[in-house]
């Protein structure tokens, strides 16, 4: 069986993969709701996956992949939609795993996202941070000094700024932020931090009982309270006040593992599995 791009991506299509990885010795894999599907035909050697790339790329891109072992690209193909590729080499053999992007702007009801993430898009100004581990649903990050120290003053002097980092939960990402700093500048940027700050929207993608993947959220809003603890670098109030701040839309992860078992959109070894507080989430969900 002769490979192309096209009929690779028609068969990712069709299964509605979100990620194609080619490899020497295995046919090309979708990534499909996070499972690995290998798809059925002759495994790829590496002349095909030389003829692939150089299907994808521009003579310059080439020039670049050879000389610095590795390239990222985006294209726009007709009839195929927008992809972005990261290719590299293993063992001398070039191989790649490309992202497929989506066709449409899904809604926000499309995505399950809380009402409060609209409301969100419409700040004025101020810093909203959307985090969540590797592959859960983010295309960018911000996660070094001179980055972040860019974006909050951009937040601090009337701009809206929406960025992203790789940390799992909102407290874990304010630490973050100002741990990146030096010890005699992290009590200004925590001051800075607490003055700017908008929302910590936190995602994870999780297994759901009709084969798709479906989204729990962490939602921490920057009210007063939080902003005092921010300043006074007490996380355990952070998750505090949380847990309990429901009339500011605000809401945990273990409490959104909750609602989407209540719901029957995930198990419940699903939920015990991404809770934080196992015990708490344990009780809920049988009653207590």
């Amino acid at each position: 069986m002769s490979w192309t791009i096209e009929k690779i991506f028609k068969g990712a299509r069709k299964f509605g993969a979100s990620d194609i990885h080619l490899v020497q010795g295995v046919a090309p894999v979708f990534r499909v709701n996070g499972e690995i599907r290998i798809s059925e035909g002759e495994p790829l050697a590496e002349s095909d996956l030389r003829t692939l790339l150089d299907e994808m790329t521009t003579d310059r891109q080439r020039k670049v992949f050879e000389d610095e072992l590795q390239l990222c690209f985006s294209r726009q193909v007709h009839n195929l939609g927008r992809y972005r590729t990261s290719a590299y080499f293993r063992a001398g053999c070039p191989e790649m795993a490309i992202r497929l992007c989506e066709t449409r702007i899904r809604s926000a009801e499309e995505l399950g996202l809380p009402p409060i993430i609209e409301e969100l898009t419409r700040l004025p100004n101020g810093l909203v941070l959307l985090t969540g581990p590797t592959g859960m649903g983010k295309t960018t990050t911000m996660r070094d000094l001179e980055t972040i120290e860019t974006a909050l003053t951009a937040a601090e002097t009337g701009h809206l700024v929406l960025a992203t980092l790789h940390t799992p939960d909102a407290v874990q990402t304010l630490q973050r932020i100002y741990s990146v700093f030096p010890a005699e500048q992290q009590n200004s940027i925590v001051e800075q931090l607490a003055n700017s700050l908008q929302a910590v929207v936190c995602q994870r993608l999780l297994s759901g009982t009709n084969g798709k993947r479906v989204l729990a959220m962490e939602v921490c809003i920057a009210t007063p309270a939080i902003r005092k603890h921010l300043r006074e670098q007490q996380p355990h109030l952070l998750l505090t006040e949380i847990q309990m701040g429901r009339r500011y839309q605000m809401q945990s992860f273990d409490n959104s593992l909750l609602e989407l078992y209540q719901r029957a959109e995930i198990t419940y070894d699903v939920c015990l599995s991404n809770a934080r507080d196992q015990e708490y989430v344990r009780k809920k969900a049988n009653g207590g």
